[in-house]
């Protein structure tokens, strides 16, 4: 058998082929990338702020909380999105979430390939994306999984270098923090791979391995303050932290169902598996690192997509180690050193020729398909999950005063000018509307939806046929139904 660096390709080329061979996936995939309605809102706000270029700082949207302190502070996703959707309509904001995510995996393939052959490096691409996939939609914290890889991977080498990261680093987490709130994650890892970098480093050099990761640790947190709302992103990420299991009715912040078979299930049994069959090979560290990502993609849905980026990086080493492969330490983006396992240049010149055709012909479908779907009409929002035919219903009948609303159809109505009982900024309601309307939607709370209603800015209601608030409304006096499809049901208050 060939030894393990003979078997490898030059990781650069390697990633990009996984670039566009990811890419064309997810372009096939279509409509999914759209089927997240809070994508709406997060446009609008985008917008707002390109039209207007001022950055909101109150609550506009809303008519239960209109005037309240809000900040948009995701906001440079949502101007992305904006600008893609201005530029080439909903086409474009899908190809640029297929884009960030195609990104992210390939980040990993080439990491990957730096210490495995391409076999193995394959494998933990597609294991990432499998894990993942369900998760990429054109939403903010899409756009923020490349640079949450490039942070790890930087703070990770470091790591297993026994050294400290470039001061410059922290860039990265002043691109994250303005992307999306999970950026606290990104703080996170700092002491983890500190305290690693301090058990490798030589003797002789842990003081000055330990004043750089004190410095990193400084500087990664003052990065973020440099936000378009400064310290106020942080607070605002911190919200939505603290609102615990209030928010347990949107599917993203519920715990992972173990019960069916799932990505979320695969990947919780592939970290738990990594656990057991990695006895002394995992260090410690990496061990609680796992065990903390575990805890996080149990506890809440939404986080299992960090589970499956970042829990491939972080066993990367130990993978290698068993396979008996070396590094290349010449293509490690970002390395400060040279040589280790590499390939001499014959050998690099033939397989680098050879994965750019792959990845030339690789784009060149990623081109076709982009162009195939956007004609089809596939790249578009979800008419089918969209209460459309509900608001125009509602138009028609001539209802008035304020709408009590489904969460999931905040967005249509802030796209459509029509202020929100409820809207997918969680942070702005807190934990006490949400489990008001929570208690209020699944009536399990007895009165709670009457006395709700017993506001009488309320003229009419829009919610889920599968609710039963909808169904309680067709028998509470002074409400009548108007309407009602597969997607949604309107009430309006009658004399």
């Amino acid at each position: 058998m060939a030894p393990a660096s003979a078997r490898r390709v030059p990781p650069r080329f390697f990633g990009t082929l996984v670039f566009f061979v990811a890419l064309i996936v997810l372009t096939v995939r279509g409509a999914a990338l759209l089927k997240d309605a809070d994508t709406l809102w997060h446009v609008f706000v985008g917008t707002g702020i390109l039209e207007t270029g001022r950055f909101p700082t109150v609550d506009t949207a809303s008519w239960t909380l209109a005037g309240s302190p809000w900040i948009a502070k995701e906001w440079l996703s949502q101007v992305i999105l904006a600008a893609a959707h201005r530029a080439g309509g909903w086409p474009l904001v899908a190809l640029t979430a297929a884009a960030a995510a195609a990104l992210a995996l390939a980040l990993i393939a080439r990491e990957a390939a730096t210490r495995l052959s391409p076999a193995i490096a394959a494998l933990i691409a597609a294991a990432a994306f499998t894990l993942v996939a369900g998760h990429t939609l054109a939403r903010p914290h899409v756009l923020a999984w490349p640079v949450m890889i490039g942070w790890t991977i930087l703070l990770m080498r470091a790591a297993e270098d026994g050294r400290a990261p470039s001061p410059f680093a922290a860039i990265l987490m002043a691109l994250w923090a303005n992307l999306h709130g999970s950026y606290l994650l990104g703080l996170a890892l700092i002491p983890a791979f500190g305290l690693e970098a301090l058990l490798r480093a030589p003797a002789s050099r842990r003081t000055e391995t330990a004043l750089g990761w004190v410095l990193i640790l400084v500087l990664a947190p003052a990065a973020t303050m440099v936000h378009a709302y400064g310290p106020g992103a942080l607070f605002a990420a911190g919200k939505v932290l603290g609102l615990g299991s209030a928010a347990a009715f949107v599917a993203e912040w519920a715990p992972t169902d173990l019960g069916k078979l799932s990505g979320g299930k695969i990947a919780i049994l592939a970290g738990i598996a990594a656990l057991v069959l990695s006895p002394g090979r995992l260090p410690p560290i990496r061990v609680a690192l796992l065990i903390g990502l575990l805890d996080m993609a149990v506890s809440h849905e939404r986080h299992l997509a960090m589970l499956g980026l970042i829990a491939p990086l972080i066993l990367i080493e130990p993978i290698a180690e068993r396979a008996g492969a070396g590094r290349m330490d010449g293509d490690r983006m970002g390395g400060d050193r040279m040589g280790g396992d590499r390939m001499d240049g014959a050998e690099t010149g033939g397989r680098a020729s050879g994965f750019g055709l792959l990845a030339t012909g690789a784009a060149a479908l990623a081109a076709l398909a982009f162009a195939g779907m956007a004609a089809l009409g596939a790249l578009t929002t979800r008419p089918d999950l969209l209460p459309i035919a509900a608001l125009d219903a509602a138009k028609a009948a001539g209802v008035t005063g304020q709408v009590f609303n489904e969460y999931e159809f905040g967005g249509t109505l802030i796209t459509r000018g029509i202020p929100t009982y409820i809207d997918g900024r969680t942070e702005l309601y807190g934990p006490d509307r949400l489990t008001t309307y929570v208690a209020a939607t699944g009536v399990s709370t007895p009165g709670t939806l009457e006395k709700v209603l017993s506001d009488s800015r309320i003229g009419w209601t829009l919610l889920r046929p599968d609710q039963p608030a909808a169904a309680l409304l067709d028998h509470l006096p002074g409400w009548q139904r108007i309407f009602a499809d597969e997607v949604a049901v309107v009430h309006k208050r009658i004399p």
